[in-house]
């Protein structure tokens, strides 16, 4: 017979994602450029690590999520010329219940 032992992991209540990760989109209007995608994403790495990134040159819209550093800046050109970054969901370690 298996004997019965007392679970003894602490468990807590997480996403998974880190102290903070945001997922934003960005978009300039029309098909996203080479120059487009790399500006944004290297900028955004001056203050965040980039998880993941979305999309290719020529659609629309690039899905990007970062994670840490300060809050994302969403008027036209903070990270490149031409480049709208929308915050689209923070996931917060700080806010669970």
């Amino acid at each position: 017979m298996a004997a019965v032992t007392p679970n003894r992991k602490l468990v807590q209540s997480g996403n998974g994602l880190g102290p903070i990760t945001r997922i934003a989109s960005f978009t300039t209007g029309s098909a996203i450029t080479e120059a487009e995608l790399d500006g944004t994403v290297q900028a955004l790495e001056d203050d965040h690590t980039i998880a993941a990134v979305t999309g290719d040159v020529g659609d629309t819209t690039i899905y990007v999520a970062v994670q840490g550093g300060p809050a994302l800046t969403t008027s036209a050109g903070d990270y490149y010329a031409g480049v709208t970054l929308t915050n689209v969901v923070t996931f917060d370690q700080a806010d669970k219940a």
